[in-house]
């Protein structure tokens, strides 16, 4: 939260820099669990897997199929028919990958390793979960399947676990398919430092989560955020690093940075925890954004439940009066097409009517009120630099910043003050 400003009051572009943190603004207030449970389908009953089954490639001889448990599934004239799907050329690793053969169908997500010290300077494996080709709701296994490969990876770089001590893989394998297939879950202790978690959930919404920008906020769906102790020991060990980091201000990059974890793996573990419907992807907040109303704000001043939630969640002094909803509701349709959230504040002063105007926005773009538009810059002249070429009002402003691995706040300062670029906000 923005500290409350003395009679003079700092400009947006001054509070922007420090962004300050506030437990409040953790997580938002959460509509009725019923209401969401209706989007959700009645998911069938949990398969069971058939095996799990550990490939790698061997520098002397190729593509092959290490570990079965708990008995063979593919002999060896099988798996060379889809050896080359299992252990993937370069494109394909990193992702999660399905293949239909006979009666099974393999879920699997490849990585590949690069490192000086591997003969070839690279380590290719794949774990996969061996499931009946006849189930269609195979969806619930691939968080699991790509869980499992992420542990791999920080047990192969804590402990070279993959490259010397693959004799455990075994075990844990037995102990993966033995708790998901009795339990539906499995909690097993490999080192010191690493214990899995893993749970199948039959109430998820079988779609894929959203694609996790290094820009996008994630804000908890709960109140209170599960960042008590007890809660975070029951977490796997990304999610205990990174679960109370996540303030509803910071963005993955942001996050990835504070807990020293590659900004990619972050991303794995935040969109995994959208998939459990945990957390909810919100637009950075800048004071060059901007917002407009949707058709849903006419509901918002209907419904005092949801006003009196944004009064309690946008609050800047608890000690102040409270702001009239008529107040919030104005405040929510000052936000016009073309006006940026800096001629915003200017304009209609929230901090004056006690309002945090960060935590404003945050709420009415969670629930649907407001949204943010997006910003496409556009050359007004060509002068041979590749961003000119670039800036055709095709790409957006975030995606652009992806393009050349820099900010929006950066990318955006620098084209504004080039003079040669205009915005579209749409």
């Amino acid at each position: 939260m923005f500290p409350i400003l003395a009679p003079k009051a700092r400009r947006p572009s001054e509070i922007e820099e420090q962004q300050q943190s506030d437990n409040a603004s953790k997580s938002l207030p959460n509509e009725t669990t019923s209401s969401a449970a209706e989007r959700y389908f009645q998911a069938p009953e949990l398969p069971k897997l058939r095996a799990i089954v550990f490939a790698e490639f061997d520098n002397d001889i190729g593509r092959v199929l290490r570990f079965q448990i708990p008995c063979q599934v593919f002999d060896k004239q099988r798996f060379e028919s889809i050896s080359s799907a299992i252990i993937p050329s370069e494109e394909m690793r990193d992702r999660m990958i399905t293949v239909n053969m006979f009666e099974n169908k393999i879920i699997g997500y490849p990585i590949g390793m690069k490192d000086k010290r591997y003969p070839r300077e690279i380590l290719i494996f794949n774990m996969c979960f061996v499931i009946s080709r006849q189930v269609e709701c195979d969806w619930v296994y691939e968080p699991l399947v790509q869980k499992c490969a992420e542990y791999l990876v920080e047990l192969e770089k804590e402990r070279s676990f993959i490259s010397e001590e693959k004799l455990r893989l075994p075990v844990l394998m037995r102990e993966i398919f033995l708790g998901l297939n009795n339990k539906g879950e499995c909690f097993y202790t490999v080192t010191e430092r690493t214990t899995i978690y893993l749970k199948l959930f039959s109430n998820s919404r079988g779609v894929e989560p959203p694609l996790v920008s290094p820009f996008s906020v994630p804000i908890f769906t709960r109140i209170p955020p599960p960042t008590s102790q007890s809660q975070l020991e029951r977490m796997d060990v990304l999610s205990q690093k990174i679960c109370p980091q996540i303030d509803g201000i910071r963005c993955v990059k942001d996050i990835a940075c504070v807990v020293r974890i590659d900004t990619d793996l972050v991303a794995r573990c935040i969109r995994n925890l959208c998939f459990y419907g945990c957390i909810r992807l919100l637009p950075m907040f800048l004071y060059f954004n901007c917002y407009v109303p949707t058709k849903k704000i006419r509901y918002f001043i209907e419904s005092p439940g949801i006003v009196e939630r944004c009064q309690r969640f946008s609050i800047l002094d608890s000690n102040a009066p409270i702001t009239r909803p008529s107040d919030i509701f104005r405040l929510y349709l000052g936000l016009k097409h073309g006006a940026t959230l800096h001629n915003w504040f200017l304009l209609m002063s929230p901090r004056q009517l006690n309002i945090d105007e960060r935590k404003l926005i945050q709420f009415g773009v969670y629930h649907g009120f407001i949204r943010k538009l997006d910003i496409y810059p556009v050359a007004l002249h060509e002068d041979g630099t590749k961003i000119a070429a670039a800036c055709t009002g095709e790409y957006s402003l975030d995606d652009l910043a992806l393009r050349y691995v820099c900010s929006p706040v950066e990318l955006h300062r620098k084209l504004s003050l080039n003079g040669n670029f205009q915005f579209i906000f749409r």
